[in-house]
């Protein structure tokens, strides 16, 4: 009589499996807003979870550019080493590339080298049947946001975030190049509360928008492989392994080696 096998269910990895699934669909469905050039108008929403004491999620991001594609966007991947103080395989290569002494090499140094993102939940008041969106700033508004609500300065407005008792914001875009983009942060007069309390509950999980790469998938990256081939094809060689081993719980024949 052959014993039938089966396995375990494993509500960790089912958790991990749902968790994944919900990520997946939260980056798919991210509304991202573009600073336009001259007056933009913005309500900040305060933090996404109860537990987050900001409203702004930090990251280091590398942009990994298909080499074989150089003029398509990189692939972005938090940096490790900004991101846990843990080796990180593209910072290696940027300090490669900048010791080489060749200008080209020091250009990608510098477009591969991990960049500072802040990101925040925010409404366009100027069109606000886009609902919420996520805008990505760098450091000249982030730092100027901060001033505004700064406690140790006496003319602070506070929560700029603050459903009832916050501000709307005028952020001034100038400039269209790299070089040339300049931004400054202007607060209304008053407070006033946000004109759709709903919009609260569509905010975005900013912590789960940039993904975690492997040492080995951001190497496959930068050598133009696909990252995910790799991990694939070592599922795949466990897969045959396992199959090539013999399955004692279907043998009723086994019988264990004697002890010595």
């Amino acid at each position: 009589m052959t014993i039938a096998t089966y396995g375990t269910v494993d509500l960790d990895a089912i958790q991990h499996e749902k968790d994944e699934l919900d990520l997946e669909r939260s980056k798919s469905n991210i509304n991202y807003f573009a600073f336009q050039e001259g007056r933009n108008v913005l309500r900040i929403l305060p933090p996404w979870e109860p537990t987050r004491k900001s409203p702004f999620h930090k990251v280091w991001v590398h942009y990994i550019r298909n080499p074989a594609q150089p003029t398509k966007g990189g692939r972005p991947a938090l940096c490790p080493s900004k991101m846990r103080n843990s080796r990180c395989i593209v910072c290696e290569k940027v300090s490669q590339l900048r010791r080489s002494g060749n200008d080209l090499d020091k250009e990608v140094a510098g477009e591969l080298s991990a960049s500072r993102q802040i990101y925040a939940n925010v409404v366009d008041l100027a069109n606000p049947d886009k609902g919420v969106q996520v805008a990505k700033f760098g450091i000249t508004i982030y730092n100027e946001l901060l001033g505004y609500m700064d406690p140790r300065d006496p003319s602070s407005l506070g929560d700029l975030t603050h459903p009832q008792t916050g501000y709307n914001l005028v952020i001034e875009r100038t400039g269209k190049g790299k070089t040339d983009t300049r931004y400054s942060v202007r607060p209304s007069k008053a407070p006033s509360p946000l004109p759709k309390m709903e919009w609260l509950g569509s905010m975005n999980q900013l912590h789960k928008i940039n993904e975690e790469l492997t040492n080995d998938a951001m190497q496959a990256l930068m050598e133009g492989r696909d990252p995910n081939a790799d991990v694939a094809k070592e599922a795949e060689r466990k897969a045959l392994e396992a199959a090539s081993e013999p399955d004692i719980g279907d043998d009723t024949d086994y019988l264990p080696p004697r002890s010595r």
